[in-house]
């Protein structure tokens, strides 16, 4: 399987990556502005500042921040998710709102 989430975010809002599960890691990849990702088990760690163009291979859970006012990014997950029941999991991909999902 393979997910394909847009998300845009407003400036100073956040959202969680919950990625720990998946079997690949993910890719991020930020289309405009710029954001800052923070280990999601460790908020206080210094933030990494990723701007439009640049990208980063995730894994584990995360916590996405719009740097400067609006940003949108993209990230592409690769294989399933490790839940014991397809529908048990929300899942990134159907919070986020968009999904394609096809066998590669």
């Amino acid at each position: 399987d393979l997910d394909l989430v847009r998300q845009v975010l407003d400036a100073d809002e956040s959202v969680d990556l919950e990625l720990e599960g998946y079997a690949a890691p993910a890719l991020l990849l930020v289309t405009s502005g710029a954001v800052e990702l923070v280990p999601a088990e460790n908020p206080e760690a210094a933030p990494v500042r990723l701007p439009a163009g640049q990208g980063a291979g995730l894994g584990g859970n995360v916590v996405v921040r719009a740097a400067d006012g609006e940003a949108t990014f993209v990230t592409v997950i690769v294989g399933c998710h490790a839940y014991p029941d397809p529908d048990a999991g929300a899942g990134f991909a159907r919070r986020a709102g968009a999904r394609l999902s096809g066998r590669l």
